[in-house]
């Protein structure tokens, strides 16, 4: 029983894909006939390659009606070339200013020295003074006297 159904349906894939390639090859003729009207010229069976010299056609855009684009987007539209000289934009946090590994302890000494005995978290002492906070952790850890840990790691002078 369930051998014959596999059959019949079996029949009915063949049937349905000899049918899709002839609809297929019907819509191949019908889009042929609306080219050569537009081209001027008429021609019964379908083209079998682009003349040369024409671009291919653009295929139609899918999804929502665009906006008008706006700054660098509408650059591009109009020239792509130009944008592409432009240097590319960095990306993540900035790195902070360039301070000697000297200037830098003098100025977290300072912020070290004023917080006294309770001593002072890196993160607090590289905003007072202006230090990057990744560098300040890195050199409190050497030059200081630390206690605590985690967030309430504390720094102190030695």
């Amino acid at each position: 029983m369930s051998e014959q159904i596999d059959r019949a349906i079996a029949e009915l894939e063949k049937q349905l894909a000899d049918l899709r390639r002839r609809k297929l090859s019907e819509l191949q003729s019908q889009v042929a006939a609306l080219q050569a009207s537009l081209d001027g010229e008429e021609r019964s069976a379908p083209r079998r390659g682009r003349p040369p010299g024409k671009a291919a056609p653009v295929p139609a855009k899918r999804g929502p009606a665009g906006k008008t684009s706006k700054g660098c987007a509408s650059a591009v539209a109009a020239d792509p070339s130009a944008f592409a000289a432009s240097p590319r934009k960095g990306r993540g946090r900035k790195r902070g200013k360039r301070i000697g590994d000297a200037d830098a302890i003098a100025m977290l000494s300072k912020t070290v020295s004023a917080a006294g005995s309770d001593g002072v978290s890196a993160r607090q002492a590289a905003q007072s003074s202006g230090v990057f906070y990744p560098r300040a952790i890195g050199l409190m850890g050497k030059h200081f006297k630390k206690s605590g840990s985690g967030k309430w790691t504390r720094y102190t002078l030695k």
